[in-house]
């Protein structure tokens, strides 16, 4: 009998909608409502104003700028959030992990460039005020927003949950918590090639055990930016 208390326990722990919980589901659908509206607003365009680089890049840059300044909000008004999400400096014993991923990611970024070849991005035919909206985009924009997303918000939640949806009940829920968020980070970037779906995937992976080692969010954002501006930079020299 104790058990089952016991267990109805633990069960209602798990699913108790704390309002950290709430708050970061809400922030979670309007990241998806930002950027259904944005793919659901290109596909009226006309075909030549669909694939101008500037139309693209101008209206992802309108999503990171709208979700950071609400994701801000919201985290100024919501200490708990912030520690769930571990927008805190990197824990005692891991401060050498944020300079480690930074060279790490940026070596192999310049490896998977050489490998790979051209990446999406693009600065053929780019004047200043467009090179300038691409990299704000895709060296800071997207990695600060990505990182908040998935190893912010989608990691807390199923750091909560993970281990009551595991299929294995001696399943960890940040083996959860990794590996769903990974998959998603990947299914986010469909479009490219196998290989490059692959190393989106297995970065997944380690920005997702960073995230959980060092109980921040910092060494992946400072990843991110490292691996997406060696990608950058190489498409700059090489266009």
């Amino acid at each position: 009998m104790s058990e089952c208390r016991e267990k109805a326990a633990v069960q209602s722990w798990y699913l108790k909608p704390a309002r950290w919980a709430v708050t970061a589901v809400k922030l979670l659908g309007l990241a998806l409502a930002l950027y259904l509206g944005r793919a659901i607003i290109l596909a009226f365009l006309p075909r030549n104003l669909r694939a101008d680089q500037l139309v693209r890049y101008a209206s992802s840059g309108f999503i990171y700028i709208t979700f950071l300044f609400a994701i801000t909000y919201v985290l100024a008004n919501n200490p708990e959030l912030r520690l769930r999400m571990g927008v805190k400096m990197v824990k005692q014993g891991w401060q050498w992990l944020t300079p480690l991923i930074f060279l790490l990611f940026g070596l192999i970024a310049v490896s998977v460039r050489l490998v790979y070849g051209t990446g999406s991005t693009t600065f053929e035919n780019s004047n200043l005020i467009l090179t300038t909206i691409i990299l704000f985009g895709s060296v800071i924009g997207a990695p600060l927003v990505e990182e908040i997303i998935y190893r912010g918000l989608l990691f807390a939640l199923l750091l909560k949950w993970g281990a009551y949806l595991a299929p294995n009940p001696r399943w960890h829920s940040s083996y959860i918590a990794i590996g769903v968020t990974a998959l998603i980070f990947a299914l986010a970037h469909v479009g490219t090639s196998p290989f490059f779906m692959a190393v989106l995937l297995s970065g997944g992976i380690i920005y997702g055990w960073v995230r959980w080692k060092s109980d921040s969010l910092l060494p992946g954002i400072v990843g991110h930016i490292a691996w997406n501006g060696a990608l950058a930079i190489g498409q700059i020299l090489t266009s």
